[in-house]
């Protein structure tokens, strides 16, 4: 009997991926245009997940349109590309490098296609226009004889501020809710990538964004030591001691963003890397 209880159960999980071990941590790269999430996968490798909208590269944007619901944010990510075109003035996008930012260290670019950086407290910030909904029709009688319907009341356009780190915060919420969904349990941390010329202070601002937005940040991991590493010989987990073996190099990284170029010299010493210079335009 118990053999045949056993045969069943073979039979039913027979096919199915296994359960994925180990504590649930996630790896956020965030673009200054683009976002990403990946996962160690079933087969102990990295992999990048897609979002609820299928979407692997997730737009580093969000657009407010229409009656203020849930925030009043009505397209993030992806959803919100288009609205560049039809409706750019409460649109943000390119939000990232002013994270840690005065607003008298603001470089600003020529137009903007998005919603403008404006000045809220010496800090970048934007400007957009939300609709609240109309206060409730008036209770008070009216005469019996009205000689047209009352009109129903409009919504009200009213402005809305939102910081560099405020909109950051809103991104990262949606991605740590993409990675909850995609793993099916909470997330117990994450690793971010980070700038490499970035200073202490945008690197502190962007921690502070992802843990406002309840993400406990394990480590911030230079994106140029991060693609790196991904390019190593062997993986960590199949040769433990492949770095302490490997030759001493120097290699160039080359970041060729949505609008900025990063060139990253870094030294690698006993599988150690570090960071030589970097040189980055706009």
């Amino acid at each position: 009997m118990a053999k045949a209880k056993k045969n069943e159960v073979d039979a039913e999980t027979e096919g199915k991926a296994p359960e994925r071990k180990g504590p649930a941590v996630i790896g956020i790269n965030f673009g200054n245009a683009y976002a990403s999430i990946a996962v160690i996968n079933n087969e102990g490798e990295p992999d990048c997940i897609a979002n609820e909208d299928g979407e692997r590269q997730i737009a580093a944007a969000l657009s407010y349109f229409g009656l203020e619901e849930a925030s009043g944010i009505q397209y993030i990510g992806n959803q919100a590309k288009p609205q560049l075109v039809k409706n750019s003035q409460n649109t943000i996008a390119n939000f990232r490098n002013q994270l840690g930012k005065k607003f008298s260290e603001v470089t600003q670019a020529g137009p903007s296609t998005s919603a403008p950086i404006i000045n809220h407290e010496d800090q970048p910030a934007y400007k957009v226009t939300i609709l609240t909904p109309a206060p409730p029709p008036s209770v008070a009688p009216t005469p019996k004889a009205t000689p047209l319907p009352t009109r129903p009341a409009s919504p009200i356009p009213q402005e809305k501020i939102l910081t560099a780190h405020d909109v950051s915060v809103l991104l990262f919420k949606s991605l740590l809710q993409s990675a909850v969904d995609f793993l099916g349990r909470p997330v117990e941390g994450a690793v971010l990538s980070v700038n490499t010329g970035w200073n202490d202070a945008q690197r502190a601002a962007l921690k502070h964004a992802a843990e406002e937005a309840g993400i406990k940040v394990l480590q911030l991991l230079d994106e140029a030591a991060a693609a790196a590493l991904a390019y190593t010989d062997a993986p960590p987990h199949e040769d433990p001691s492949h770095a302490l073996k490997s030759d001493d190099k120097t290699t160039l990284v080359l970041d060729l963003g949505a609008a900025s170029l990063s060139l990253t010299l870094l030294s690698s010493k006993q599988g150690l890397y570090y960071t030589l210079g970097v040189y980055e335009k706009d």
